[in-house]
């Protein structure tokens, strides 16, 4: 696949990697560009059904069946007994990847929260210069609204009853409206821990360190991990993890000491500059958490990469709570069962192809239509394997059969 040329103008299919994944920065966007086409559309198809089930003999995006053959208890044993698998790290990464976005999406959710007292943003306020620039029109560039009115910004008056933090007070008169007010006072985040409004910076970047930390802990465990696990889902889950952690870098980065500071002049013209860059920030937190939560973690569930199979061999290999493994393995082995006789056909049909082909080519006198030995070779080796394939879904379904039959 193409890469990211060098002018960092995107190709088309860096723009349809963007809009369908839900990143947009380089690291992330190099991640995704080592998936081929096959590997990049499979899953975004799987986040399109969140949830799919599927045999080890079909490709997933051929398995028509969705969720409903993984129950959600199913989850939960496949985290516990991932040492049961061939190679738990795929499993153990999931988990992680899982935990710690739900934890920054709950920080952010409460940081941020849909519903909260309007009386903190009085209708008069949208007079304010200040009000103004944070909620311009525009509003992707208010670092360049604000350059726009900087000399009418810096002659702001201080109001008469100014308070510290970066909490609005209460309007004692309508002059106070036109009066300078931090950037932050206009933008409310909230504690993610009490849920009051933060009057502080440090209260906000105690949540922004909060999430970095955990992020790059993950980012950290999946680069020692690249050689041990799947490499669709290493991939996918560094381009989600890195948009993230880049935002959360960039407001690690803002001096938090000046947001909410007082002052005239250019020491005001300092704390303006940081209180409007960690307002960028935190904008962009929020939208890259929900995009990535909208779209690569919806497929990041155990059942789009553990196949059915595999849940069979692990419920075989537990001794412990013997009646409820039994009815486990009675479950999986009816969704196989349900899944084999399609299987089957398919290939027994593949395998008269691939074998006519091979006589149509040995009977032909035009050489368009022979085939080299080692094609030949090929697809008898091809063959070998769709009928080794026939044989072990016989095999199961006659022992599900003769169990059935035991028990009737």
């Amino acid at each position: 696949m193409s890469s990211i040329n060098s002018r960092g103008n995107c190709t088309l299919l860096e723009l349809s990697m963007k809009s369908v994944f839900g990143v947009d920065c380089k690291e992330s966007l190099g991640h995704l560009m080592q998936l081929s086409h096959t590997e990049a559309f499979e899953f975004a198809t799987l986040m399109r059904r969140e949830g799919v089930s599927f045999s080890k003999y079909e490709p997933i995006l051929e398995s028509s069946s969705g969720r409903e053959m993984f129950p959600e208890r199913w989850d939960k044993f496949c985290d516990d007994h991932r040492w049961l698998l061939g190679n738990p790290n795929d499993l153990r990464l999931i988990s992680s990847f899982t935990v710690v976005m739900e934890k920054v999406i709950g920080i952010v959710g409460r940081m941020f929260p849909e519903k909260f007292d309007l009386d903190t943003i009085d209708c008069l306020w949208k007079y304010n210069l200040i009000y103004q620039i944070v909620n311009n029109k525009i509003g992707s560039d208010i670092v360049k609204a604000y350059y726009a009115t900087e000399g009418t910004v810096l002659a702001l008056m201080e109001p008469s009853n100014a308070a510290d933090g970066l909490i609005l007070p209460s309007l004692n008169s309508s002059a106070d409206v036109f009066c300078y007010y931090d950037p932050m006072c206009f933008f409310p985040v909230h504690n993610h821990i009490n849920g009051g409004r933060c009057s502080s910076a440090l209260e906000i970047y105690k949540s922004i360190f909060s999430m970095l930390f955990d992020v790059s802990v993950v980012v950290y465990d999946l680069s020692e991990s690249k050689d041990n696990i799947s490499k669709i889902l290493y991939h996918v889950l560094m381009a989600a993890l890195l948009q993230i952690e880049k935002t959360l870098l960039k407001a690690d980065e803002v001096r938090y000491e000046l947001v909410g500071r007082r002052g005239v002049g250019i020491e005001r013209r300092l704390s303006i500059i940081e209180s409007l860059n960690l307002i960028t920030c935190l904008r962009s937190i929020k939208k890259d958490v929900c995009k990535v939560e909208r779209t690569i973690l919806l497929a990041i569930k155990n059942c789009n990469f553990v196949p059915l199979e595999d849940m069979m061999s692990m419920f075989k290999s537990i001794s412990e709570r013997e009646e409820e493994i039994k009815c486990e393995l009675v479950v999986v082995s009816a969704f196989l069962k349900t899944k084999y006789p399609q299987l089957i056909e398919k290939r027994r049909v593949m395998v008269r192809s691939m074998l006519d082909k091979v006589r149509r080519s040995e009977v032909s006198d035009s050489g368009c239509m022979c085939l080299t030995h080692e094609h030949i070779d090929n697809i008898y080796k091809s063959v070998e394997k769709l009928n080794n394939e026939i044989k072990e879904m016989e095999v199961f379904l006659d022992s599900v059969s003769n169990s059935e039959t035991l028990l009737q």
